[in-house]
């Protein structure tokens, strides 16, 4: 698990530079500025967007989440929660789950409402469904604390399109939130997220 991307931040709010790759590349070595998303704090104007400034892969396991940089901007590019016939899983708030990414809003505050933009793919990060279970599994769980080690469950959330969809979740103050594919088979869909996002308090 490693940071991506990392930045300064003003309750949250990021802005992109003008000469920086926002495609970012989730690969990379978090070292190398050449795989690192570029971002620049900008005020958080109160009932403004507010998005996070780093994204973590949370899987216990290598491969289980994917292009986790993509999670940061709303673009239809989407981020991949896997889960590959390798090692255990993991427990979060004693939840099983596969693969995670973690977000970092910079601070402790009120996002309200989290909105978590996300649709079922089949094949999120290399381990396409089978088995004659394509097209189950439809869901994601979601977790969030103010530290990285104090996640709880916020919910479990039922797909209720195949196509990217918004998601809202009242949670109460907090810096970071966990969006997971669920322990279901390996052989069920995965999960794609195009953005975690937030209101500015």
């Amino acid at each position: 698990m490693g940071l991506l991307v990392a930045g300064t931040v003003s309750c949250g709010r990021i802005g992109f530079d003008a000469g920086s790759d926002a495609s970012g590349d989730a690969s990379g070595d978090a070292s190398s500025s050449d795989d690192a998303l570029t971002i620049d704090a900008m005020p958080c104007i109160s009932g403004g967007l507010a998005l996070p400034i780093a994204a973590v892969d949370r899987s216990l396991n290598a491969g289980d989440s994917c292009e986790q940089t993509n999670i940061l901007v709303e673009d239809g590019v989407i981020a991949g929660l896997e889960r590959h016939n390798v090692g255990a899983l993991d427990f979060i708030d004693g939840q099983e789950v596969a693969g995670c990414i973690l977000v970092d809003f910079g601070e402790l505050a009120v996002f309200d409402p989290i909105v978590v933009r996300a649709q079922p793919v089949a094949d999120a990060c290399g381990q396409p469904c089978g088995g004659g279970l394509c097209g189950t599994g439809h869901e994601l769980s979601l977790f969030a604390g103010p530290t990285s080690a104090a996640l709880t469950l916020v919910a479990y959330q039922t797909f209720g399109s195949s196509a990217l969809a918004n998601y809202s979740f009242t949670i109460g103050p907090l810096r970071y939130v966990a969006v997971c594919r669920t322990s279901y088979s390996l052989d069920r869909d995965d999960v794609g997220v195009d953005v975690i996002r937030g209101t500015c308090p």
